[in-house]
């Protein structure tokens, strides 16, 4: 399973006024390396640190995001998250699309006792950020 980012430049590139040490909203600090998501759940990016360079950085989601009875949440603590175990068909936006805002990550996921599967999205931003260059749950 393969998760695709549809980026725009625009809203990748928007700046952000932050003071130094801030975790910040990866959306508008981050630029994904080739367009496709790899291992199939590691987001390989380049974000900008407070120097204002870009540094290669990479990330498990599967750390940070768990499937919560159907529902794709925020893991309650780093690495105690686990979607990709159990979730399918899973793609991620950087545009608004019919799926929500950008950075919104959906997935088909079972539910507990497996008896429904159903479409969850979440919006990565509350998950995941930018600290100095490194993305972190």
């Amino acid at each position: 399973m393969l998760f695709t980012f549809v980026f725009a430049v625009a809203s990748v590139l928007t700046p952000a006024v932050l003071a130094a040490g801030d975790f910040r909203d990866f959306k508008y600090t981050c630029i994904l390396h080739d367009g496709v998501f790899s291992a199939p759940r590691t987001a390989n990016m380049s974000c900008k640190g407070n120097d204002g360079e870009y540094r290669d950085t990479n990330l498990d989601l599967d750390r940070c995001v768990t499937n919560d009875n159907a529902k794709l949440t925020c893991a309650p603590q780093i690495d105690q998250g686990g979607y990709a175990g159990s979730c399918t068909e899973c793609t991620m936006s950087h545009t608004w699309t019919g799926d929500g805002a950008p950075g919104t990550l959906c997935c088909k996921c079972p539910s507990l006792d497996g008896t429904q599967t159903t479409k969850s999205c979440i919006d990565l931003n509350l998950c995941i950020g930018n600290d100095d260059g490194k993305l972190n749950c």
